[in-house]
């Protein structure tokens, strides 16, 4: 796909990232507790869904000297990200298993040159009891986000099991876009100090 600027929040993230390869400290990770009939597939299906509609999470950081910032975005299929699956519903408390779980996913650092900027992991905690765990860089999303986009794949999961689901208008703008303003800004007369 084609590349696009870096915007200068993306910028500082990618050089920290070089210079502390192993820090976790900017992943954005949350929860959900899903309770009864789990079709598994059909989440798969809503997790790509949510790739397509939000930009941010399918952008890899690309080296590019000839940019002012040495690096760009680019935007790659959705389909990358892959559900990783973990049954721990032979454990004594799969729960207390299920937090340590999350917290090691949210400690392993994120290649932005690499990875998908988001990694997602299915535990199974019983028959009918399950918890999605969502890590996803800072890079492609903030605390305000995270709620936002596991709403989105709750309702695309609704959609792909064929049961009403809220109405979600097309996003005309994405962060790719807002990279794009930006760097313009910056370089132009006005974004000057």
């Amino acid at each position: 796909g084609p590349d696009f600027p870096l915007s200068s929040g993306q910028a500082r993230l990618w050089v920290l990232q070089r210079l502390y390869p192993d820090a976790a400290v900017y992943n954005v990770c949350g929860a959900l507790d899903l309770e009864g009939q789990l079709d598994v597939p059909a989440l798969e299906r809503a997790l790509t869904a949510l790739e397509e509609r939000h930009h941010a999470l399918r952008l890899r950081i690309v080296r590019r000297p000839d940019d002012p910032v040495g690096a760009r975005q680019r935007l790659v299929p959705a389909g990358e990200l892959r559900l990783l699956s973990t049954d721990l519903s032979g454990e004594a408390d799969p729960t207390v298993s299920a937090d340590a779980l999350a917290a090691a996913d949210a400690s392993i650092a994120f290649r932005l040159e690499d990875d998908p900027p988001v990694r997602a992991r299915l535990i199974t905690l019983g028959p009918s009891h399950w918890r999605l765990v969502v890590s996803i860089h800072h890079s492609a999303c903030d605390g305000w986000s995270m709620p936002i986009l596991l709403r989105d794949l709750g309702n695309l999961y609704a959609r792909e099991l064929g049961r009403p689901a809220p109405r979600m208008p097309s996003l005309s703008r994405h962060y790719e876009d807002f990279a794009a303003w930006q760097r313009e800004f910056i370089e132009s007369d006005d974004g000057r100090v």
